[in-house]
């Protein structure tokens, strides 16, 4: 009975503790917190995908939202390619993998206390292109051939998006 008690005081007590913010977490934390979200978000893109025809724009516009995620997966699986650190630095890649025409190499770079000081790309694919939009200077976008457009937030990695390029035509 009083070890019943016991637990039940400190399950009260650990409710009522707040729980650390987003914000509050490390840079490191919010990239792996991130990167698990992304990892469960496959699994539902994946059983989508088994459902659909190929090349339908609903398995497009998956298979686009897909490679992103994947880039947030891979702070997981692939920490020694996206996870550098560095003197007075940390930096978080973002790779998305363009086939033949090369990688994607998105550079998020913070101060070892975690504030973010610069967003850089290291890589390009080949006939990939950057767009600059005027009226949201913080962010970018990025076409990959003539399927994926994806929107990259300069400040906070975590808002990017990804969407069927609007001149794509699947073959049907």
């Amino acid at each position: 009975m009083r070890t019943k008690l016991c637990l039940i005081s400190l399950l009260l007590f650990l409710l009522a503790e707040p729980l650390p913010s987003w914000a509050q977490l490390s840079i490191s934390a919010q990239w792996k917190a991130r990167a698990i979200e992304a990892s469960e978000t496959i699994v539902t893109l994946q059983a989508k995908l088994k459902k659909l025809p190929r090349e339908s724009k609903e398995a497009s516009l998956l298979g686009c939202k897909y490679m992103l995620e994947f880039a947030y997966v891979s702070q997981l699986t692939a920490e020694e390619i996206t996870h550098k650190r560095e003197t007075n630095a940390e930096v978080f890649h973002l790779v998305l993998n363009g086939g033949d025409a090369g990688i994607f190499d998105l550079a998020y770079v913070y101060t070892k206390e975690g504030k973010h000081t610069m967003t850089r790309v290291d890589h390009l694919p080949k006939d990939w292109h950057i767009f600059l939009f005027p009226d949201h200077p913080v962010q970018f976008g990025l076409s990959s051939d003539d399927l994926c457009t994806f929107i990259f937030n300069m400040s906070n990695p975590f808002e990017s998006a990804s969407e069927v390029n609007p001149n794509h035509r699947p073959s049907q």
